[in-house]
């Protein structure tokens, strides 16, 4: 069984129309299952919270340019939109997907208990001493000289997105790649344990093809890492993080193999944050 658990439909005002187009594709892919994880800077209830965490990050006017972009939507009606589609018969769940902060897990957890989601995803986008997020394009130039020291901060705060405990699965695991900088160092160690502390807290990741549409040309995580997570009993998800109709479900067959090759036979589904696993081929 197929399933889709990171899309994002981001254009307000609502629209059922422009939400069954990126159905629409998926069911043409195969996808039998889809979850709308809508970024958490998208809403305007958490501006103030957001913007005080990120500034304690990175403290430049590119943040607030970008940021004061976004939180144009209500999380109340984002979930009454999607909840009004699951009504239909449409096999949609509402997820969200959050930014970890380090020292801002109480925002956080208030944020995430006080919504009826079925399904959350943790990230990390931004990292202290950075000019902006690390999957910002146009600076990217800006912190490649600073490599090795950004995958072992990156990682480092994934563990402890893990240990919060806060998150139901990792969104792209090893997005620090994207734009195919590489470390010098030697990281094994680290990845590993990250994963390890992913089992002991029961937390999952995705396979997440939007990889393939970026410099890196590579899935998030690497297969590497993907059959470490195998060996660790790390449950899995699948995801296009689409944020256009098109790609919803784009690559999901070679996904598919590279699943295989690694040896997972289910994917994790999600309702109400209980998971229970579905079998992929």
């Amino acid at each position: 069984m197929l399933i889709d658990y990171h899309i994002h439909i981001e254009k307000t005002p609502y629209s059922k129309k422009r939400l069954i187009q990126y159905l629409e594709v998926g069911f043409k892919r195969g996808v039998k299952e889809f979850c709308i994880t809508e970024h958490i800077h998208q809403f305007r209830e958490v501006k103030s919270s957001l913007l005080k965490s990120v500034r304690k990050m990175v403290k430049t006017d590119i943040v607030d340019t970008w940021l004061y972009e976004h939180f144009t939507q209500s999380v109340e009606e984002y979930i009454n939109f999607i909840e009004s589609i699951k009504k239909e018969g449409y096999p949609i769940k509402v997820g969200c997907e959050v930014d970890y902060f380090e020292g801002e897990e109480k925002w956080i957890q208030s944020f995430i208990e006080t919504y009826p989601w079925d399904f959350i995803l943790g990230s990390v986008h931004w990292i202290k001493g950075l000019p902006a997020s690390i999957d910002n394009p146009d600076y990217m130039n800006l912190w490649k000289d600073k490599v090795d020291n950004t995958y072992k901060a990156y990682f480092s705060l994934i563990k402890k997105a893990v240990l919060s405990g806060l998150f139901d699965a990792i969104s792209h695991l090893d997005l620090v790649k994207l734009f195919g900088f590489r470390p010098t160092v030697d990281i094994h160690d680290l990845i590993e344990d990250t994963i390890a502390t992913m089992t002991d807290k029961n937390i999952g990741t995705e396979l997440n093809t939007a990889g393939l549409r970026r410099p890196v040309n590579e899935m998030y995580p690497s297969m590497e890492i993907l059959k470490l997570c195998k060996n660790y009993g790390v449950f899995i998800t699948l995801g296009s993080d689409a944020h256009r109709p098109e790609d919803v479900g784009k690559d999901f067959d070679k996904a598919l193999i590279i699943l295989k090759n690694a040896g997972y036979d289910k994917l994790s589904t999600f309702e109400n944050r209980q998971r229970r696993n579905v079998p992929i081929f």
